[in-house]
């Protein structure tokens, strides 16, 4: 579970006292403080850590409702669609507008401190846990889709090889019925030639020959009807 914690500098103070309890409970808090060194970019540091938290914990004070930058952030999440969890430092003090329908935690009195820490972690673990099935859940997606595209392939590669193992056949086919055709042709013009042969073997062969090749011929148009279907 990592969660961004979203404050005003003036409130640093709290922000820490919140964070280390985070910590000490096994959550993963990234916090500006902590995590910007001299040099890097805020606004892409900042972008980055919301963008891979799950949870944007958003400290509401009046500092924070002045504040530039937690607006920002708040304006990020928001874009990212993360989950937001107000937590009031202070009475009196208003939530955003666009946060007035989320349930909030109250921290502004000492004595409640350790009872609404407990709820927050109890909420964020719940949150964690909720987080791991949905994440086995598209985990579970990715793998059938995956699976779903491997079937695919293999379909395509039975049906190119079908495809290709007709084409040599056919160039085969077509080969032979023509030397058959061609063949026919040639006895035909001898018996044409020779009428005396007509009444020999040759006449014979014709028919053998015309038989073989009608045969052929009807066995290739069915071949042909049976791939088109």
């Amino acid at each position: 579970m990592s969660v961004f914690l979203s404050y005003s500098f003036q409130d640093q103070v709290n922000a820490r006292k919140l964070a280390a309890d985070l910590k000490h409970n096994g959550i993963e808090v990234w916090q500006a403080q902590d995590n910007l060194i001299p040099g890097d970019s805020i606004i892409e540091k900042t972008s980055t850590a919301i963008e891979n938290s799950d949870v944007v914990i958003v400290l509401i004070s009046q500092n924070s409702s002045k504040s530039e930058w937690t607006r920002s952030e708040l304006a990020l999440a928001i874009a990212g669609k993360k989950h937001i969890i107000p937590v009031i430092l202070e009475k009196d003090v208003s939530l955003p507008p666009f946060l007035r329908d989320s349930n909030y935690l109250d921290l502004s009195k000492e004595q409640d401190y350790a009872n609404s820490i407990n709820k927050l972690i109890a909420a964020l673990k719940s949150r964690k846990e909720w987080t791991k099935v949905a994440n086995k859940a598209d985990e579970l997606v990715h793998k059938l889709e995956y699976i779903k595209a491997q079937e695919q392939l293999l379909k395509k590669e039975e049906q190119f090889q079908t495809d290709k193992r007709y084409q040599v056949t056919s160039k085969v086919a077509n080969f032979s019925f023509g030397t058959i055709i061609v063949i026919t042709l040639a006895i035909a013009v001898l018996l044409f030639l020779d009428q005396g042969a007509a009444q020999s073997e040759f006449r014979s062969l014709l028919y053998i020959v015309l038989g073989a090749a009608f045969g052929f011929a009807l066995a290739y148009f069915l071949r042909l009807k049976k791939h088109s279907s």
